[in-house]
């Protein structure tokens, strides 16, 4: 499971794991961004778990997503 500051990065498919939970953090917390730039990230890392087969709702649980 993900700790705050620590990658998920151990298995080829946690790459896609954590580049997904990079997208999605700064979709939430990152301040500046347009909503256009908000889109684009989080298609990017839903698109990111779709190419392992992931689906977000199996794995939300394994994303430290929910704060800063």
């Amino acid at each position: 499971m993900a700790r705050k500051g620590r990658g998920l990065v151990s298995y080829p498919k946690n790459i896609a794991l954590d580049e997904a939970q990079a997208s999605i953090r700064a979709v939430r917390f990152a301040p500046g961004l347009t909503n256009s730039e908000r889109t684009i990230l989080l298609r990017d890392g839903i698109q990111r778990l779709r190419n392992e087969n992931i689906l977000l709702r199996d794995v939300k649980h394994l994303l430290d997503i929910n704060e800063r």
